[in-house]
């Protein structure tokens, strides 16, 4: 007998069924059989997991020298008939084990072009718009001529009063005070008062070089029309606005005592003034900023707060209608019970049997470990995929059917129960609902 290389007597046998590749395997669990190496497999080879009383068909994956340059394994049930330990069969002959000569590996391919795609060409830079014309400096006013200043009178020219001899203690006579001076006529150049009249962005335009002169006129705005005027305000000028939220934006439907929600509204005023504001119908135009608080919310709220403002032009107005609205969400659970089925479950069995999520959508992943239980989803979802932790589908394992279950308050509501066909025992065992 030939010297057969890489064969290990393994108690009495020529050798273990670990080095025949392509033999059948057994296990004792898809740990096991996941860390069996990819050279010690074929495609179509069946492999047996005890744990599980299940078989598995390898499927092998060649490379394609592109994203990938190693052959890959993945492993499928498949359902034999009957029971999956069949009787042993008789012991055949012990033959001589010949390790069979190892095939020529093939040449690697050879790699595809690089692209030859141009890249785009750049788009051109748009032109740099024209800066607006500087507008007109109004003309000042004519300053007023001051009036001359009026003549000063002559002084008096009374006589001063002759002193008295001096007697023998005689009183002495005080002279007549002088007459006061007649007082100049008023000057009579013209003050610096402005002419009577005139409207609003009216001018004082001088008629002539002659002083005081000027009279109130109306001048047009050089190079610049009405369009143009508006064009410019609209530039410069900023619109009001409004607004409304709520909080919280979601919550738990049909609880007991419901949940309280805050609405917030809210005005900025800019350029515009607020001509009227009504929050649910009622006018807060004095106070256009402010919140409300509504207790007591099992299912829905909605509020409104419309706000009209009006422009500078003191004419035109506009309307910022707005509406802030919540809605509950109903509760899902997960996980696993020994119970057979949830229907009819109250709000406190569901919640002690299973773990409750509340979601707006209904994808739920869970790692669990059940001992000898059955595996739940309760989803609003009616045509669920279920997938393990490696992303094989696991949805025939499943069994969907509707059930009646109730929300905190006592409120009946329709899921679908998604139970596994059988009782588990796992660890950390990963499913995925879709």
């Amino acid at each position: 007998m030939p010297n057969v290389p890489f064969l290990t007597s393994d108690g009495g046998s020529v050798t273990s069924i670990d080095f025949v590749k392509g033999g059948w395997i057994t296990v004792t669990s898809t740990t096991e059989m996941n860390a069996i190496t990819v050279n010690k497999l074929t495609d179509g080879q069946l492999i047996y997991v005890s744990g599980d009383d299940e078989f598995y068909k390898v499927s092998i994956t060649l490379p394609d020298y592109e994203n990938t340059f190693d052959p890959t394994a993945s492993f499928s049930t498949i359902n034999l008939g009957g029971s999956a330990q069949g009787i042993q069969g008789t012991q055949g002959l012990q033959g001589e084990s010949i390790q069979g000569i190892q095939g020529i590996q093939g040449e690697q391919g050879i790699q595809g072009p690089q692209g030859t795609g141009l890249q785009g060409i750049q788009g051109i830079q748009g032109l740099q718009g024209i800066q607006g014309l500087q507008g007109i400096q109004g003309l000042q006013g004519i300053q007023g001529t001051q009036g001359e200043q009026g003549i000063q009178g002559p002084q008096g020219t009374g006589l001063q009063g002759i002193q008295g001899t001096q007697g023998t203690q005689g009183e002495s006579i005080q002279g007549v005070q002088g007459i006061q001076g007649i007082q100049g006529p008023a000057g009579t150049g013209s003050g610096g008062s402005l002419p009577t009249g005139g409207t609003e962005d009216q001018l004082l335009v001088k008629q002539s070089t002659t002083d005081g002169d000027a009279i109130w006129e109306t001048v047009a705005a050089t190079g610049f029309s009405a369009t143009h005027v508006e064009r410019l305000i609209g530039l410069v000028y900023e619109t009001g606005s409004a607004s409304i939220s709520a909080s919280p934006s979601s919550f738990e439907r049909n609880l007991t005592g419901g949940v309280s929600v805050t609405f917030t509204y809210s005005t900025t005023v800019n350029d515009d003034t607020v001509q009227l504001a009504t929050y649910d119908g009622t006018d807060v135009t004095s106070n256009p900023n402010g919140s409300d608080i509504v207790t007591g919310v099992t299912t829905d709220a909605s509020k409104t707060f419309n706000v009209t403002f009006l422009n500078a032009d003191g004419v035109t107005t506009r309307n910022d209608n707005n509406n802030a609205s919540v809605s509950g969400t109903g509760p899902q659970w997960s996980g696993v019970s020994s119970d057979t089925t949830m229907n009819g479950k109250t709000y406190t069995q569901l919640n002690s049997a299973l773990t409750k999520f509340v979601s707006g959508g209904t994808a739920r992943n869970i790692t669990v470990s059940p001992s000898n239980q059955y595996v739940y989803f309760l989803s609003r979802e009616s045509n669920a995929a279920i997938f393990d932790g490696n992303n094989f589908n696991n949805t025939s394992d499943f069994t969907k059917s509707t059930v009646t279950v109730q929300y905190e308050n006592g409120t009946t509501f329709t899921l679908y129960q998604y139970r596994s066909n059988t009782t588990k025992t796992l660890s950390n065992f990963t499913y995925k609902l879709s």
